[in-house]
């Protein structure tokens, strides 16, 4: 049985690419040990595989990603292993070393444009630093992956690589969970509900806005499911705009939890601003997660997302994120339960079509032949 340690700097609690990752790799018959970060008071995981998380003493900058980076490395140089993946780029430089030093197989996961976030995009040093740090380790890596085509285009022009294997996060349709009653959070059925969930519900993300835009519209209730930088400008928005009874937030919860929640809903929101090229080409995991539970879904008119929304027929988008706008496709669905319907029921062919086991099997083939080689 060949050994994979699989590394990310998060807590594992909420981290679905990775424990799909790790279970798809787990069931494929490898033998996986799960390595992650230690943080105040993290939900206890119980998974089949091994799992570690590391307590660090810095909880965030250069001095964290260099600390973590270093006992990480020193984890994998005296570790049984066969292969090491690597998720996102703030990994890379410690299971890139400890690969050449060891040759060992290195995967490398990019779940996001790294160098192009707006925490880095905006730091001239911090991006020179990155971007010369994923220049110097992303050659080791024998298979790159990545979460969409547009992604996966731009990793190849800028490093000269050959091909990057596309892992889109789409929904294990396998996941099981029993959706809730709005009733749980006062709502009745006549109420129109729209969700918003994602664990980074950050500036940019187009929640400003969608807040805005129930303070322009009768009827219609939100929900705010997961956690991010702009959570308590949301509340304090919330509190100003008079809309405590119409908006309810909801921390963080496993995913099943999750899933369950926003299956109340009558409509999933995802409205990630073109500000950067991240978010320009994100295909975020909500629009997955929502079409998992049958919602229909209102998006901003991204690449990767408008191929989903508009290609499978399960929603519509807005030109610009904007509270008019948004309110205006809000009404949009409201008042036509017809194509509310149809787009509801179009989420059962792309649950079918776009599944995690899918997705992953030409990963688990590139691995096979690897070791075989």
């Amino acid at each position: 049985m060949k050994r994979i340690i699989v590394s990310v700097t998060n807590d594992l609690s909420f981290d679905q690419r990775v424990a799909k990752t790790c279970a798809s790799l787990h069931d494929a018959g490898f033998e996986v040990s799960l390595i992650g970060r230690r943080k105040g008071n993290v939900l206890p995981i119980k998974r089949p595989y091994r799992v570690r998380r590391i307590a660090m003493l810095f909880e965030q900058g250069f001095l964290f990603y260099a600390s973590f980076n270093a006992r990480l490395f020193f984890i994998l140089l005296f570790s049984k292993a066969d292969a090491f993946w690597a998720n996102d780029l703030d990994t890379l430089p410690a299971n890139a070393f400890a690969a050449t030093l060891r040759r060992k197989i290195l995967i490398f996961d990019s779940h996001e444009f790294f160098t192009e976030v707006p925490e880095v995009q905006s730091r001239k040093w911090v991006k020179a630093i990155w971007s010369f740090l994923e220049k110097v380790s992303i050659g080791a890596a024998k298979l790159v992956t990545t979460v969409n085509q547009s992604i996966a285009d731009a990793l190849q022009a800028k490093y000269s690589l050959g091909h990057v294997q596309v892992l889109r996060n789409v929904a294990d349709t396998s996941i099981a969970f029993t959706p809730k009653h709005r009733s749980e959070w006062g709502w009745s059925a006549a109420d129109f509900l729209v969700v918003l969930q994602g664990r980074g519900i950050n500036i940019d993300r187009g929640a400003e806005e969608l807040v805005e835009a129930i303070a322009l519209l009768d009827g219609v209730s939100l929900m705010i499911v997961g956690g991010g930088d702009v959570w308590n400008n949301l509340q304090s928005l919330v509190a100003n705009k008079a809309l405590t009874g119409r908006v309810c937030f909801i921390p963080a919860v496993a995913y099943a939890e999750m899933l369950a929640i926003i299956a109340a809903a009558d409509v999933g929101m995802s409205l990630d601003k073109a500000s950067n090229k991240n978010y320009e080409w994100s295909l975020p995991n909500k629009i997955f997660d929502y079409s998992l539970v049958g919602l229909p879904i209102i998006a901003s008119r991204l690449p990767e997302v408008s191929a989903i929304v508009e290609g499978y027929a399960v929603g519509i988008t807005v030109e610009s994120v904007t509270p008019h706008t948004i309110a205006a496709a809000i009404e949009l669905m409201r008042d036509n339960p017809t194509d509310l319907a149809t787009f509801a029921a179009n989420t059962v062919w792309l649950n079918a079509d776009l599944d995690w086991q899918k997705e992953f099997q030409p990963i688990v083939k590139k691995l096979h032949e690897f070791f075989q080689a």
